[in-house]
């Protein structure tokens, strides 16, 4: 009995190899069960590969690109060096929290919060830049390794050497929120 079913279990793989699934007749009912068992198992093994497929095509679509990169780091740091007057008066925001808000399209209002709180103060209604150096920042001429976190995160972390700090590492968290990224962190390590 079990080497019957090995003898028909061979045969219909052979079968499947060899002809396409649809010019596979059997006359024997046994011999019929034994292709349905094998066709769920190619069945199964075909919807774990489109599974595979699908989630391929997700990350090749949804992967945080170069591009995007520079795009965001680029935005956030025009967002945080604004435009002055002489007495170091914003000229397009009146409060920080205007500001924030214009911020929330590359960042979350809490990374954001500890640029614009270190960087800006307000006056008699009046938003100020506080006149120092922008922070170490993204590189785009230089080299940078990317850890995908999850499936809707990524760590960008870059080693850099300028003049005015030395050398620091600088790491940004990038985040697919409602559908765009944004940078979700940003930390420098030691």
């Amino acid at each position: 009995m079990i080497r019957e079913s090995i003898i028909w279990i061979s045969l219909a793989i052979i079968l499947l190899i060899i002809l396409p699934m649809e010019r596979i007749q059997f006359t024997s009912a046994e011999g019929w069960k034994q292709v349905e068992s094998t066709q769920e198992i190619v069945d199964s093994t075909s919807q774990k590969d489109t599974d595979k497929d699908l989630q391929k095509q997700y990350n090749k679509s949804d992967r945080l690109t170069h591009e995007e990169i520079l795009q965001l780091t680029d935005e956030f740091m025009n967002l945080l060096v604004q435009e002055i007057d002489e007495d170091y008066q914003v000229r397009n925001f009146d409060t920080k929290e205007e500001l924030l808000e214009a911020f929330e399209e590359v960042t979350t209002h809490e990374v954001a919060y500890d640029f614009v709180d270190f960087y800006y103060t307000e006056e008699l209604g009046k938003l100020y830049i506080i006149p120092t150096e922008t922070p170490p920042w993204f590189m785009e001429e230089n080299d940078y390794d990317v850890i995908q976190l999850n499936q809707e995160g990524v760590k960008v972390i870059q080693e850099n050497d300028s003049v005015l700090y030395g050398e620091y590492t600088i790491e940004l968290v990038f985040t697919k929120v409602n559908g765009s990224w944004k940078i979700t962190e940003v930390t420098y390590p030691e």
